[in-house]
C-alpha cells in the first residue's frame, strides 16, 4: 500500500545520532478515546499528520519513547509508506524502546492507520534530540 500525501513532503538529509530496528504501528486521530490533540501540543482533530518544522520542512508526526524528547526528528526507512522524515509529537502505551512498537505513526484517520497496518524491520535513525 503506498500511502497519497497532499502535501510534498521534503527529506533534509543530516548525520544520524542513533539507530534503531524494529516495528512501527500506525493510529489516526480519530481512534476510539482519543481527542486529536496530541501530547506535545499539536491538533491533529481535523486529520493533520504533516508537521512543518522550520529545519526539516514538511514531516509526518510519529508518537515515540518519553525518551526522545518532543521535537525529535527521525529517519524512518522501510515502511510500507516509503522513507521519510518524522517528528516525535506524541506519546503512546506500546510505544518505546523495549516495548511492542518502536514509533506509532499518525494518519489523518484511524481507518487509514488501520490500512497501513505494522511495518516491521524498520530502520529508525536520530537526526535531532528534541526542538
Amino acid at each position: 500500500m503506498k500511502v497519497q500525501d497532499p502535501i510534498s513532503l521534503s527529506y533534509v538529509e543530516t548525520p544520524s545520532l542513533e539507530r534503531q530496528v524494529g516495528t512501527i504501528s500506525a493510529y489516526g486521530p480519530d481512534c476510539a478515546g482519543c481527542s486529536g490533540h496530541l501530547g506535545g501540543g499539536f491538533d491533529a482533530s481535523d486529520g493533520s499528520y504533516i508537521y512543518n518544522d522550520p529545519t526539516y520542512g514538511n514531516i509526518r508526526i510519529v508518537a515515540g519513547d518519553p525518551q526522545y524528547p518532543y521535537g525529535t526528528i527521525v529517519k524512518i526507512s522501510g515502511t510500507k509508506a516509503g522513507d521519510f522524515n518524522a517528528i516525535v509529537l506524541d506519546r503512546g502505551g506500546n510505544i518505546g524502546i523495549g516495548r511492542r512498537f518502536l514509533f506509532d505513526l499518525l494518519f489523518s484517520t484511524e481507518a487509514e492507520a488501520a490500512a497501513f497496518g505494522t511495518s516491521y524491520d524498520v530502520t529508525v535513525d536520530v537526526l535531532r534530540f528534541g526542538y
